[in-house]
Formats: structure tokens, sequence, C-alpha cells
């Protein structure tokens, strides 16, 4: 558990928002952005009938009278970051393990999407561990999925969510896409984006390369040769 300093109260009201610490605004309807996560835990104050959604790594509902706090618990990695936090009255549904589902007149194209979720999920709590949380939110612009977030607004939703995933820890946007693209055409499976991002947390060089099938990662840490080869993979790391 972190200390004092380490937690914020942002009273939201409307489409306003102010908190104790951290700077905070809403950038559209629905939508607030933390424009540089200052704080490990964060009360979010709502109405009882809101919720907010951010890509913490657990979280807790508190609810008095007219008023519900989300008390929100934030990775290290993402101290110094730019949050966005979705602000709705849609019905929240746990529909699996940490598995929740924002319902405001979902479909059946929508529904269909649930099948893939798993995949992510695995992913985010290969990374914070077991508690982490995964929201599907249909309604959402997917330009806003992150980390815990889905949105299925378009034809692509889970292309989206996985470059809005990488792009928490890398900054070029062309290695973003290659690796997104990899991982969208089966060739790598989430063990590797897993030991990808743990090598790459906290150092800012990182090389990709693709030819066929062969993918080669250099980055501070370790070099990473992935071959798929027919139905099997070959893999070779060397570290530095």
């Amino acid at each position: 558990m972190h200390d004092l300093a380490g937690y914020d109260i942002c009273i939201v009201n409307d489409n306003r928002v102010k908190c104790n610490m951290n700077g905070a605004k809403y950038i559209t309807d629905g939508i607030l952005v933390l424009e540089k996560l200052s704080s490990y835990n964060i009360l979010f104050v709502v109405s009882a009938t809101d919720n907010i959604i951010c890509p913490g790594k657990n979280f807790q509902e508190l609810v008095w009278g007219k008023d519900k706090g989300f008390l929100w618990s934030f990775p290290d990695f993402l101290q110094g970051k730019k949050i966005y936090c979705v602000h709705t009255k849609a019905y929240m549904r746990k529909f699996d393990d940490n598995l929740y589902i924002l319902e405001n007149n979902t479909g059946s194209k929508e529904q269909d999407v649930l099948q893939n979720i798993s995949y992510y999920s695995s992913i985010i709590k290969s990374l914070l561990g077991r508690s982490a949380c995964m929201f599907f939110i249909p309604f959402l612009e997917p330009q806003y999925s992150m980390l815990t977030i889905l949105s299925s607004s378009t034809g692509k939703p889970l292309s989206y969510a996985t470059q809005n995933f990488l792009r928490l820890f890398i900054s070029d946007t062309d290695i973003v896409k290659k690796l997104t693209d990899l991982i969208m055409s089966g060739l790598l499976s989430h063990h590797i984006i897993v030991s990808i991002i743990k090598g790459i947390i906290g150092y800012s060089k990182i090389n990709v390369f693709t030819s066929g099938n062969e993918l080669f990662i250099g980055t501070e840490r370790f070099d990473l040769t992935y071959k798929k080869l027919g139905k099997g993979r070959e893999i070779i790391i060397h570290d530095h």
C-alpha cells in the first residue's frame, strides 16, 4: 500500500472535474483526461447512478446516499502518463473473472467480440497481476480505448485496443503498428508480448524488424528473435 502522498480525490459533476493533486479536464462528453498521472490511488466522487472507468490495476466501489466513490489504483509505469477515463451512466455487468461489460443497448455484433477479450485479459493480468480488470465498452470511441478498455465502435476494435495498449509503453508509432499487425495476424502470442513489454518498461530504445514469418526485437536489456514455423514457433532470447 502506498502512503497518503499517493492519494488524490477528484470530484466529478456533469462535465466538470476537479482534483486536489492531478490536473484533470473533460475533452469530450463522457471522456475526461488526467494530464499527467501523479497519484497511485484516486477516489473519484460521482453520482450514485454513474460509473468511472480508468486504466488502473483494480478498483473499489463505495456508495453512500446519493454519491458513489470509485477508488482506482494505478500501476507504477502509468505515473507521469496521460490517462483517459470514461464517465458513463451505462449499467456495469460482471461478465467473467474481473471482466465487466458496460451495457448501453449492446447489440449482437458487440456481443460477438467478447470471445476475443480473454486474449487481452491474459496480457493485462500477466503484467498487472490477477486482480487487473478488463472493461468492454461497445459505445466508446476507439481512440480512447486503453489498457483495460476495449471498444467495438469500428470494424477492428481489437486492433485499436492493441495499439493503444502498446502506446502505453512504446512511443514509436511505426513500431506500435508493426507489433499490432503481427498480433492481429496471429504471429505473436500474448506470452511474447508480455516478454517484450516487461523488457522495455523503463527503457527508451527499441528496434523492431520483420521479414516474412521472422520477427527481431532489440532492446537495451535483451534481443529477441521469433519465428513462426508451420504450427510451431521458435524463440531465441539473448540477454545483454
